[in-house]
């Protein structure tokens, strides 16, 4: 993919930032979560048997010249029938992106894994920063739990990558905002299918369709 990885254009610092990290508009970053999520609904339910990639993160998002995103790096996926129920393996994934049960002895493993994950790089599109960053305040370097405050008090501004300059569709970030909040639930039941999320391409669909869950978050630490 001649653009590279998406880390590239949304983590890039004081002087690095370059006329390629300024061309990443927010319709491509909304583009690109879409790209995703399609993505990964295709993986986990078009496929004959289910495919839990494992290690959803920017760096594994490559980019096409006109900035359309297409999962990389299969290396740790897992393989799941669709008669098994339940699936138990060792930790794979990447730190800041792994979902609660991964942690937990008597959790099985699996898509909402995925869900999860993609939610973190969901807010991580919306704020051009990780979503762990102990160099900000305390009351920030939580990204997901600052973006539930604000969210709460419909204030987008502070949480939107300053580096988009005013220029992002403010319906379109608190509709990726409450999905994202909505994927990293604690509880996996608690989580949409990524087919959910992909359905939800337009603001407007937060009124049309049953969308509750993503006011009730379990915020939980992402310090594994």
């Amino acid at each position: 993919m001649s653009k590279g990885s998406l880390d590239n254009f949304i983590f890039m610092k004081g002087s690095e930032k370059s006329a390629p990290y300024n061309m990443l508009t927010w319709s491509h970053r909304f583009s690109i979560a879409l790209d995703v999520a399609r993505g990964l609904a295709y993986l986990h339910e078009g496929c004959r048997k289910r495919i839990v990639h494992c290690d959803v993160k920017p760096e594994n998002i490559l980019l096409g010249e006109t900035y359309s995103a297409k999962l990389s790096d299969f290396g740790l996926a897992k393989l799941i029938d669709r008669q098994e129920a339940d699936t138990f393996t060792l930790v794979r994934g990447t730190r800041g992106y792994l979902a609660p049960e991964w942690f937990l002895s008597n959790m099985p493993i699996t898509e909402k894994c995925d869900v999860y994950s993609f939610g973190i790089v969901l807010l991580e599109l919306v704020g051009g920063r990780r979503n762990v960053d102990f160099q900000l305040s305390s009351t920030k370097f939580y990204f997901h739990a600052w973006v539930h405050e604000k969210i709460c008090t419909a204030d987008l501004s502070e949480i939107i990558d300053k580096h988009l300059n005013n220029t992002a569709d403010f319906g379109q970030v608190m509709l990726l905002c409450r999905l994202a909040l909505w994927c990293i639930q604690e509880d996996p039941t608690q989580r949409p299918t990524m087919s959910k999320v992909s359905s939800f391409s337009n603001p407007s669909d937060l009124q049309r369709k049953n969308t509750y869950k993503i006011y009730s978050l379990q915020l939980v630490s992402l310090s594994n």
